[in-house]
């Protein structure tokens, strides 16, 4: 899924504002996700959240300890 499939307007937003890099590739990842299942009928992805909180978390958790 690439990345012209999620509002131009919200991608423009996440790539200026100021962040740490992985704050902003766990924002493109959530947006690129919803943008995948925003047509099913009833999603049903919280494992899916939670593996990617989890992703980013350990990156983080990584990079404060440098």
């Amino acid at each position: 899924m690439a990345k012209r499939e999620v509002n131009p307007l919200i991608w423009e937003e996440v790539e200026k504002f100021p962040m740490e890099v992985n704050v902003r590739s766990f924002i493109k990842d959530l947006l690129l996700f919803e943008r995948r299942h925003v047509s099913e009928e009833r999603p049903r992805y919280s494992e899916e959240y939670d593996k990617l909180i989890e992703k980013y978390l350990k990156k983080m958790e990584g990079s404060e300890s440098e």
